[in-house]
């Protein structure tokens, strides 16, 4: 995680882990390593999707794959699917999500857009303050959305331009 997204969490540990339904070698085996793992992870896949087709194909959806695989986060080594608040659950995502902007902008030298979609409303004054001194200070283009108005006026919105949509229109403010 970046150093800008990590304060979000207060200093704890997050980390993040991919966790595929698939069973595929570890990493750990012994003996198993680079491309032999690759032809292994493979052919796994391979042989499932055969095995699975005849079922995909009568339920209409395909049942194997990495959207059905899961991403974990990790705060100071727990679980935060099983043991975290959904304030904290919140805060992990927005902190990946900043980690994300900050290597797709290491990468292509450009601040991709932000959007904090109603994430205000989940937080506390305290972690409101962060992410917003967070994005606002960075440079991205941010898309703010929010059902309570009193959120918005915060010192670091001051300067991103307002609209409110009234029966289906956008009013520019």
């Amino acid at each position: 995680m970046s150093e800008r997204s990590s304060h979000l969490i207060s200093g704890a540990e997050l980390s993040v882990g991919y966790l595929p339904r698939l069973h595929v070698p570890s990493s750990r085996d012994p003996g198993v390593s680079g491309h032999g793992r690759l032809q292994q992870i493979q052919a796994a896949y391979l042989q499932v999707l055969a095995d699975r087709r005849a079922e995909e194909f009568r339920r209409g959806l395909t049942l194997v794959g990495p959207h059905r695989d899961e991403i974990q986060f990790l705060i100071d080594g727990r679980d935060l699917g099983a043991f975290g608040s959904r304030g904290q659950q919140r805060l992990a995502v927005i902190a990946y999500k900043l980690a994300e902007t900050d290597l797709i902008s290491s990468e292509t030298h450009e601040r991709p857009i932000l959007l904090l979609d109603d994430v205000l409303s989940e937080l506390d004054s305290v972690h409101r303050d962060m992410l917003l001194s967070a994005v606002s200070s960075d440079g991205s283009q941010v898309f703010v959305t929010s059902t309570d108005e009193d959120l918005l006026h915060h010192p670091n919105l001051a300067n991103i331009p307002e609209a409110r949509i009234e029966n289906g229109q956008v009013i520019k403010h």
